[in-house]
């Protein structure tokens, strides 16, 4: 997973000027897009600076975004089928009754899986994460 930050496309305190920079720097994160693959977690964060990406090491801000995507991309990758199925129906407004009775297993076993695939754990993470990038895109 690669993922562009680019924030206050048009402002001036990023330097980016009209529609040809906003190209040119989506023009950069296609091309270093693959470094992605080879990046721990498989997942690399870089963020628009003036007409240039920059990555963790260059914008530390970045760092616990990129760190934090890394965990929770590798816990969604871990998880069963089964335990993110009964996690899409808790998400759903389901009880862990209710989704029980539509897989056909028991509470006992609902929960078992969301326990097992941190379901609560990493909703709470994608949380934060979200947080984290509204402030860095300045809301």
């Amino acid at each position: 997973m690669h993922l562009t930050i680019i924030p206050e496309i048009a402002g001036e305190s990023f330097g980016i000027d009209g529609a040809d920079a906003l190209h040119d720097i989506l023009c950069q994160a296609v091309k270093n897009a693959p470094q992605a693959l080879r990046a721990p977690g498989g997942v690399r964060v870089v963020a628009a600076q003036g007409k240039k990406l920059v990555d963790s090491k260059t914008a530390p801000e970045i760092g616990s975004i990129e760190s934090t995507l890394q965990l929770l991309c590798s816990i969604e990758r871990r998880r069963s089928d089964e335990g993110q199925e009964a996690g899409l129906m808790i998400n759903a407004g389901n009880s862990q009754t209710q989704a029980a009775k539509n897989l056909g297993v028991s509470q006992q076993a609902v929960s078992a899986r969301l326990q097992a695939g941190y379901w609560y754990e990493s909703r709470k993470v994608a949380y934060w994460l979200a947080v984290q990038l509204d402030q860095l895109l300045g809301d």
